[in-house]
């Protein structure tokens, strides 16, 4: 069973390597295990994230990482078929083509959440409202001749502000889910497989799949659909850099736009029998 906290590991000396952020020249040699399902990410002693994912291969007994994590951890959550979940290396490339960006809200998740001085500029750039509170206090401090700078200013934060930044830099976590809600996708699997058949339904459940912060991903509702012409959108976005003459080539936008249209007919059909 998934473990229900977040964990620390810290990886042998064999596999670590120098951090991939220019300048910083610490080891990568943490992974740090999410209370989300099977997510385990590569850091280095700093703090930064390697952008790279650890795939479960890696733990398996042919794998760089055998024997580090127990087992059962990567058992299938229980009511989630494996058949029915985004493919590890499909998520992990989600959020790899990301550029470390929202596919929604376009928010940047913080690279750097260590860094005092680096996290200040971030929360200016996606979170204004909290830095605004954080500027008031900090020449509050200034002003009455505490020696507060960049680099230490949150260690100066009253409780409520430093919750306010440590929600801020949580929400901005990126996860990757299905453009089209797993539930419904689950339920018109015989019409999808029917009409466009088993390779679009093997696309739509296993691979067509977004990165979103917490936040967005939150957000979204979990017994309806969003409008087509939105989800449309933000697919062609994310996937083909905007171009929507480049999706209409695609074999997988079409899976894609025919899903979304009975996704959508199904949503519908539901709400009347339910009236």
């Amino acid at each position: 069973m998934w473990p229900s906290r977040p964990q620390v590991v810290v990886i042998p000396e064999e596999n670590r390597a120098k951090c991939c952020v220019f300048g910083c020249g610490a080891q990568a040699s943490v992974l740090r295990i999410t209370t989300q399902h099977n997510h385990i990410g590569l850091y280095c002693e700093a703090g930064h994230w390697q952008k790279r994912w650890i795939a479960h291969s890696e733990f398996l007994p042919t794998g760089s990482f055998a024997g580090l994590l127990p087992a059962e951890w990567f058992d299938p959550k229980p009511g989630r078929p494996k058949k029915d979940a985004i493919r590890d290396k499909i998520r992990y490339q989600a959020l790899l083509d990301t550029d470390n960006a929202c596919a929604v809200c376009a928010r940047r998740a913080p690279s750097q959440p260590r860094s005092a001085a680096y996290l200040r500029s971030w929360l200016q750039a996606y979170h204004p409202q909290v830095h605004r509170d954080v500027a008031r206090h900090y020449e509050e401090l200034r002003s009455s001749g505490i020696g507060i700078t960049f680099e230490n200013w949150l260690d100066f934060m009253p409780p409520n502000i430093r919750r306010a930044v440590a929600d801020a830099v949580d929400r901005s976590r990126l996860e990757a889910d299905h453009v089209i809600p797993v539930r419904i996708l689950r339920e018109i699997r015989n019409v999808i497989e029917k009409k466009i058949g088993k390779a679009a339904y093997a696309f739509l459940i296993n691979e067509c799949c977004l990165p979103l912060c917490r936040s967005c991903n939150a957000g979204r509702p979990r017994t309806g659909i969003e409008a087509r012409g939105v989800l449309e959108d933000r697919y062609i976005r994310f996937k083909y850099d905007g171009n929507r003459r480049l999706a209409s080539a695609s074999r997988e936008f079409d899976w894609l736009r025919q899903g979304l249209l009975y996704a959508e007919a199904y949503v519908q059909s539901s709400r009347l029998e339910g009236a």
